[in-house]
């Protein structure tokens, strides 16, 4: 790999990393082409490093090939992985670089990648954003991420609101958002659900607009065959009593003793029949 196989990108950008390493990849590139084994080595490690420097910075959720394209897209992905490869043990890539005729980076990997199974590695550098709190699981959860944001979306994981369908109710509330901003309404919603509170965005649209959205089971009794069965029917008597106090504490009192009134009264007329 030469000088004249590349192309030099300018150092303009936003990111003062990502333009600190391409000025080290220019300046190493200028390096290749000197017709010197020891500066091609060099030159080629130098590149190894800030390419696997690099790595650590794409974003995740993001396809590595698509984001050094728009941003170092200096290499092929072949040529890109096998420095990359090289970089994590620089000792045994100097060592290779130096015996090794000059071919592609490719070849070189390809053939001498064995070279770094048996001895330990150098570690990636540290990713200088914050670790996500949550990683999406596909191209839906992705769109839901763009739309609400990853806080959001970490602070209803295993909420109530933690399904495809209240997430898109969610998405159908927060209309008008920009994109990772929340509507007052949902934003409440979001609150209420990582303090533990059993919330639903279909049953707020229901109550804001007057009707549920056809693909909303109607029925509580439905819902419960659907859903509830399984866990039900395997439940301990003491387990059973703790979902229905719970039910009954997520009430307003007066509904909740109401619905004892007419569950005493159910009782009572089981008891008093043939």
């Amino acid at each position: 790999m030469t000088a004249a196989n590349v192309t030099f990108l300018p150092t303009a950008g936003n990111n003062p990393r990502i333009e600190r390493i391409r000025t080290e990849i220019n300046a190493a590139l200028a390096r290749l082409s000197s017709g010197n084994r020891t500066d091609w080595t060099e030159a080629s490690l130098q590149i190894a490093t800030a390419l696997l420097e690099a790595k650590s910075m794409v974003p995740i959720g993001v396809a590595a090939n698509d984001w050094f394209k728009a941003n170092l897209n200096y290499f092929p992905s072949n040529e890109r992985i096998a420095l990359c490869g090289l970089a994590t043990n620089i000792d045994v890539a100097r060592e290779l670089l130096n015996r090794v005729d000059r071919k592609s980076y490719q070849n070189i990997w390809n053939a001498n990648r064995h070279l770094f199974m048996d001895v330990p590695k150098k570690p990636e550098p540290e990713r200088d954003h914050k670790r996500r709190a949550y990683a999406p699981r596909n191209r839906s959860m992705i769109h839901y991420t763009l739309k609400l944001g990853e806080l959001t979306m970490a602070k209803i994981r295993g909420t109530s609101l933690d399904s495809a369908k209240e997430m898109e109710e969610l998405l159908m509330l927060n209309r008008g958002a920009e994109e990772g901003e929340l509507q007052p309404i949902v934003r409440q919603l979001v609150e209420d659900a990582a303090a533990g509170k059993p919330v639903s965005a279909l049953a707020t649209s229901a109550r804001q607009f007057g009707a549920l959205p056809k693909r909303v089971v109607k029925h509580l009794q439905q819902a419960w065959i659907k859903r509830m069965t399984h866990p039900w029917e395997l439940a301990s008597l003491q387990e059973k009593t703790e979902l229905l106090v719970y039910l009954l504490r997520a009430m307003p009192k007066t509904e909740a003793g109401e619905i004892i009134e007419h569950l005493i009264d159910h009782v009572n007329l089981k008891e008093d029949g043939p």
